[in-house]
């Protein structure tokens, strides 16, 4: 694998680690909430880049990459759930990979807001002298790739469906 994952529990601490940790109870709708949410939403289907939908062996070949990166690992099928597109980047002949989580989406809870302090309102906080002032920071480069799911989490993430001759094809094991 090129990425050097982290596990996503070690960068959370007290009810977000919990929430992490407890995701089934936490993050995921119950039946009730996400029939109500569908209905809500309407069908989804998941946008897959065409070119991809249209050379099988194109798309065999890129899921051989994003397994080899540790990005995807195979199991046995499953509805999709997800798909995934390019876009341009806003420099050079670049493009962004893109994952349609639209569906799986609806099958979490509405997170929690979070209110972040603006730059004026940091520079303008004071305290006292015998007070401690702690601030604590995260930046994981390229995070949606590096930092892992939870246990079980991954198995409502889904792409499209290859049979196993056409990713033979592509060398894939």
């Amino acid at each position: 694998s090129d990425l050097q994952f982290v596990e996503g529990s070690g960068l959370l601490e007290g009810a977000d680690r919990t929430a992490w940790e407890d995701w089934r109870h936490h993050l995921l709708r119950t039946p009730a909430e996400l029939r109500a949410a569908e209905e809500v939403a309407g069908k989804i289907r998941p946008h897959v880049d065409k070119r991809l939908k249209e050379k099988p062996a194109a798309y065999a070949a890129f899921l051989g990459q994003l397994a080899q990166r540790g990005l995807l690992r195979f199991d046995s099928y499953r509805k999709a759930t997800m798909g995934l597109f390019f876009v341009p980047q806003k420099w050079g002949s670049a493009v962004r990979l893109v994952f349609d989580t639209r569906q799986v989406n609806l099958a979490l809870r509405t997170p929690w807001h979070v209110n972040l302090p603006s730059a004026a309102a940091l520079g303008a906080m004071e305290i006292e002298e015998e007070d401690e002032f702690v601030q604590k920071q995260a930046d994981v480069s390229c995070a949606c790739y590096r930092i892992s799911c939870a246990a079980g989490l991954d198995s409502h993430f889904v792409l499209p469906a290859k049979k196993a001759k056409e990713l033979q094809r592509a060398n894939i094991p």
